[in-house]
């Protein structure tokens, strides 16, 4: 009997995922359990593989995003497999996790003051991204060393790329706080106009054509090329956390 891991999807957590570190006795009992599924794989990666600082690792884009955690079986531990779609077993682990960003736009001075920006690469246009655009990005892609080689990471990419090319109109109507207040000060009529032409899709505001952006690691470059991702090399290459990163690109088909 075949079985197919289980992949869950928490939507936008809100700020209590920020208590991992402001209260960290007290997480548990108010932070999302799948949260807590998604933090401890990645910390596993990236704070203890990967030397990245611990207090950068959750950050002010997590309460606004969508996390998505694949759960395996404790018996494909070591690469037993390599068939991600027979993973049967009794026990589960929460064993990958990534992250999408909802749209973000940038000002033509490079200047990403409404949603979030891009960190590190150039931000002047390039022949792939025309400083102006929406895009969404996908981040924090994290695989237990145990449980790779079963494909479980192209899984999580390819799960959050439908979910995004089937969802564009809840992806397109995320607001910023920056956004929020000025709807305040200039009257909701007066911001009627803007906020259709956002939520039309036409590349300008909160609008998204389906633009999809990663900061992949250059050591798994090949990894989001065979998924359709192509790199942007007029954004250069850049390091965070000491590790060496490059931008990429995917355009989707919305549905």
């Amino acid at each position: 009997m075949s079985y197919s891991p289980r992949i869950s999807l928490l939507p936008p957590p809100g700020p209590s995922v920020l208590s991992i570190f402001s209260q960290p006795s007290s997480s548990e009992s108010i932070v999302p359990s799948l949260f807590l599924d998604a933090s401890a794989i990645r910390s596993a990666v990236f704070v203890d593989e990967q030397h990245c600082s611990a207090a950068e690792e959750i950050d002010a884009d997590d309460p606004r995003s969508w996390h998505w955690v694949v759960f395996a079986t404790s018996r494909e531990r070591g690469g037993d497999s390599a068939n991600a779609a027979d993973l049967g077993g009794a026990e589960t682990v929460a064993a990958a996790t990534i992250r999408l960003v909802p749209v973000s736009v940038a000002s033509p001075d490079g200047d990403d003051s409404v949603v979030t920006h891009i960190e590190g690469p150039s931000h002047h246009p390039t022949h792939m991204w025309d400083g102006h655009e929406s895009y969404i990005k996908l981040g924090r892609l994290a695989t237990l060393s145990a449980y790779r080689g079963l494909g479980l990471g192209r899984l999580l990419v390819n799960a959050a790329l439908q979910w995004a090319s089937e969802n564009a109109t809840t992806l397109r109507t995320i607001e910023n706080p920056t956004s929020r207040e000025e709807k305040r000060e200039m009257g909701e009529e007066q911001h009627k106009g803007e906020s259709k032409a956002e939520n039309d899709g036409d590349g300008k505001g909160n609008g998204w054509n389906g633009l999809v952006l990663v900061h992949a690691q250059t050591v798994v470059e090949s990894f989001y090329k065979r998924l359709g991702f192509v790199t942007d090399e007029g954004m250069g290459r850049w390091y965070e956390e000491d590790i060496e990163h490059l931008a990429m690109w995917r355009r989707l088909t919305l549905t």
